[in-house]
Parts: C-alpha cells; structure tokens; sequence
C-alpha cells in the first residue's frame, strides 16, 4: 500500500508533560522535532498535577518559570498531616535552595498548553493533535520511524530518534517487545472532588483515622481528594454502598 511518508529530526510519541518537555527542549537547540498526541487536547483530569521545587528550578532556568506562576492553582511551603483528630507538620519545603521553596499543582492541561504554546515558537517545533502512533517502522533491524493514524488518514513519518513518551499502556513498548517489570503495589486510590469552601488556606495533606486514609490536595475552587485503600478492595467498598463511603469520608 502506498502511503504518504514525511521526515523529521526527533519524532515524539506522545504529548504529556515528558513529551512536551523533551520537544520544547529539542526545538529550543535548534533540531526538528514532531510530536504525535492521540487525544483531540490535553482535558483531562487527576493527572500528575505536583509542580516540585526542583521542576519549578529548571522552569526558572528555561525563562518560563514567571508565566507558569500563575497557572497555580494552590501552593504551600509546608503541609500537615492528621492523625486521629490531632495536626501535625508534614513535608516541609521552605529551606530548600531553590528559586522556589514551596510545592504546587497546576492543572495539567494549562501546563502543557503553556509549553506547547512556548515549543511553537520555534520554527522546527511540531504539534500534531488527534495522531497516533499505530506502529514502528523498522530498516535493517532498527526502529527508523512510525506508522502515524490521524482522523484523515494513515501515514509514515520516519525519523532519525524515536522517542516514546506514550504512557503506561505504551503502543511503541509493545510494538517492540519490551515489557513492564511489575514491582506490585499494594494500595489503589479513589480519586474524587469536593467542593473547598470559600477562603480555605487549609494545607492538609493527609488524614488517618480508624484504619483510613484521605489525601486532600487544595484546588482553585474544590478539594481533589484521594482515600488510599488496599489493593483490589474497591469492590468491598461499592457492595457496602454510597451512604457508607460518604460517612466513613466525613468521618476521617
């Protein structure tokens, strides 16, 4: 089959934050780069939204840290933990030697259109939203491009590096027969939201009590709350119904 074949530098499965990163930095020195992001946009939620003190160092090293800023939804140089109704101090940044000693969340679709609107300023820097990588393309035993999947068509893109940044469930890893080690974690979490009163400056990042545990990240206008529970219990917790998950949350 014929199929339209193209030709970059460093071509990018995947349009995350280490995607996106990697092709910002490419363009920034001057080498072609194309980056392939399956997904229409980057909307989607409880994604790793923890800006560090150290990521925000290399933003400030990169000149983007001011413009970032403000895309925060909550910072905090020190965080608290409750155990049994009792505060304690928690992670504590403030004595870090960094441009910024503090942690903070940024919705990760601001992020990374912030750093997609930031690569396109450089001419060798491409963004190629609703394509997917289907598979590789292999000459003389090497991976040498892939096979791109859009709304219109089907074609080649090949390329001197190809990096894939395409997730857990990474079609590249699979196309090329590398496997996960999995190390087996023994806790799943239940992400969900509530709704964060109006001046809330609560920095709690933790509370146990009887046996349960909540993460309680601040946002702009709402809780993002995770209640850690063991590995494979949410079927126990669904069978016990909604009436009890929502008092055993009220509870701790």
């Amino acid at each position: 089959m014929n199929r339209r074949t193209e030709r970059t530098t460093c071509l990018i499965a995947g349009g995350g934050p280490a995607g996106m990163f990697l092709g910002f930095l490419l363009a920034r020195a001057g080498v072609s780069v194309t980056v392939i992001e399956k997904h229409a946009d980057f909307l989607r939620d409880f994604r790793g939204d923890t800006i560090h003190p150290s990521t925000m160092q290399n933003l400030h090293e990169l000149g983007l840290l001011d413009e970032c800023l403000p895309l925060m939804d909550f910072r905090a140089n020190k965080l608290k933990v409750n155990i049994n109704g009792q505060t304690f101090d928690g992670p504590d940044f403030s004595d870090f030697d960094t441009k910024c000693p503090f942690m903070g969340f940024v919705p990760q679709w601001d992020l990374l259109n912030f750093m997609a609107e930031k690569a396109a300023q450089y001419p060798g820097f491409d963004l190629r939203m609703s394509t997917k990588a289907v598979d590789v393309i292999r000459d003389g035993g090497r991976v040498r491009g892939l096979r791109c999947e859009s709304d219109e068509e089907t074609y080649d893109i090949h390329a001197d590096l190809v990096v894939a940044c395409d997730g857990r469930g990474s079609t590249i890893r699979q196309c090329t027969d590398h496997a996960v080690d999995e190390v087996g974690i023994p806790i799943d979490a239940l992400w969900f939201q509530l709704a964060r009163p109006e001046g809330d400056r609560g920095h709690t990042l933790g509370w146990l009590k009887n046996g349960n545990m909540l993460i309680t990240i601040p946002r702009h206008d709402h809780y993002q709350i995770a209640m850690v529970i063991r590995k494979g219990g949410f079927d126990s917790i669904r069978a016990m119904g909604l009436e009890a998950f929502r008092s055993t949350v009220a509870s701790v």
